[in-house]
């Protein structure tokens, strides 16, 4: 995989809007959330998928259920309580995940 600065900048953003979304936001900006995240998720696990190593199926497991859970269209109804730890935990993914692609010189 070549260098991609692109997926480093979706990596951080996303990470970004994630610890925002643990505070009480208006509604649209949870709107944009959920479509970053949707997005950005379809984004990290096309340009690892040829990856040959067997971390990187462990990342694309949980990026495919962040496609499940930050859905647009299908939206899972949950608790702020819920969506709180749900965002710290994708937010860590994506932090986790960073590192991850530091460490192997891909980004």
């Amino acid at each position: 995989m070549l260098k991609s600065y692109v997926l480093k900048i979706v990596l951080i953003g996303t990470m970004i809007l994630l610890i925002f979304g643990v505070f009480n936001l208006p509604y649209g900006f949870y709107d944009l959330l959920r479509d970053s995240v949707f997005w950005g998720s379809i984004y990290i696990i096309y340009k690892i998928k040829d990856i040959n190593e067997d971390h990187i199926l462990i990342f694309i497991i949980l990026f495919g259920l962040g496609l499940i859970i930050f859905n647009p269209i299908l939206k899972l109804e949950l608790t702020k309580g819920i969506w709180i730890v749900i965002d710290i935990l994708y937010a860590l993914i994506y932090g986790l995940f960073y590192l991850y692609c530091i460490n192997h010189d891909y980004i």
